[in-house]
């Protein structure tokens, strides 16, 4: 079981560095629209912006399309920002299971299934940015 942890929280690591080091917002809007809260990404983040941060909408098909890709982008944001909550919760489940073997293995548990969970929104975020920097 340790292998395993240890392979996940790499697993992990590397992920969160692979979503840190790739740019995943395709058009290029002027620097004083990028308004977000807590880091997290804006809906209108795949979407054409001009120098007074409106939208461009003249002769564009798929804003739908790019509006909905932007807030599944902020799910999968919420996903991770969560899956890093539970890691600490099994971690805290894990420290004060005061040596009972149930409530290790539920600790351990809880922290194996939220690194999956982390893994899986941010590689899924990585996926939303590529697909939406292909149709922007």
């Amino acid at each position: 079981m340790v292998i395993k942890t240890k392979n996940l929280l790499f697993l992990a690591l590397f992920t969160c560095l692979l979503l840190f080091s790739t740019n995943t917002v395709a058009a290029a809007a002027p620097a004083n629209c990028s308004n977000n809260f807590l880091g997290f990404p804006t809906w209108y983040q795949y979407l054409e912006l001009d120098a007074e941060c409106n939208i461009v909408t003249q002769g564009k098909n798929d804003i739908p399309i790019l509006v909905a890709m932007g807030i599944l982008n902020i799910i999968l944001y919420l996903a991770a920002f969560i899956a890093t909550i539970m890691i600490f919760y099994g971690g805290f489940k894990y420290l004060t299971s005061n040596g009972d073997s149930g409530k290790i293995t539920e600790g351990k548990n809880t922290i194996v299934a939220a690194l999956v969970g982390l893994v899986i929104s941010l590689i899924a975020s990585q996926v939303v940015g590529f697909i939406a920097g292909k149709l922007a």
